[in-house]
């Protein structure tokens, strides 16, 4: 709805969240990308975002060149300031999902893809946020491979109770007042479609 904060994890989820918005947002998040640029030209950006990091081309400096943006994490990443106020939305991705929600977003067994960042930090806030969500927005296969698995293969960045949504092309998974065997049954079938 309008006027929520939104967090948005980098890379391709980021740019189609942006681009498709038909509310105006509130962006509080680590990373900016190029497509707040076009959000705020399409009128649909309320006031100054706030964020740790841009990322992006030169249209996004500029854009940013002079703005109030960019902030610590102290401030970016705090747990009770995300945590109030207006709902925050987190959207965010994952590489691997267990059965009962459990997140890996640093790589697949010793191959390491990044760290872990904010996500546990904006998971958990997204989950405290009265009317708040905390969202993980998925393929139901990425290279032929499936991200739902029966074990992590690395430590979990992100603990499953500070997922709300699942979300692939087949449909979403509201795990809120799921308990442990409802979590698992509304999981795998989202990934069995």
């Amino acid at each position: 709805s309008a006027g929520v904060r939104l967090q948005y994890g980098p890379g391709q989820l980021g740019t189609a969240l942006l681009t498709r918005a038909r509310v105006r947002l509130r962006l509080d998040t680590g990373l900016l990308t190029d497509a707040v640029v076009d959000l705020d030209r399409r009128g649909m950006l309320i006031g100054q975002p706030s964020a740790t990091y841009l990322l992006g081309s030169e249209v996004l400096y500029d854009w940013a060149e002079g703005r109030p943006i960019l902030r610590g994490v102290e401030h970016t990443h705090d747990l009770t300031r995300l945590s109030h106020g207006d709902p925050l939305i987190t959207v965010n991705t994952a590489i691997e999902i267990d059965p009962l929600g459990q997140v890996n977003v640093e790589g697949v067994d010793d191959k390491v893809v990044g760290g872990i960042g904010g996500h546990p930090d904006y998971c958990r806030a997204g989950r405290l946020s009265r009317g708040g969500l905390s969202i993980i927005a998925v393929p139901s296969t990425v290279n032929g491979r499936s991200p739902l698995v029966d074990q992590l293969s690395r430590p979990a960045s992100t603990p499953a109770f500070d997922v709300d949504i699942i979300v692939t092309e087949n449909g979403c998974a509201d795990l809120r007042l799921a308990d442990w065997a409802q979590r698992r049954t509304l999981i795998t079938e989202l990934f069995a479609r």
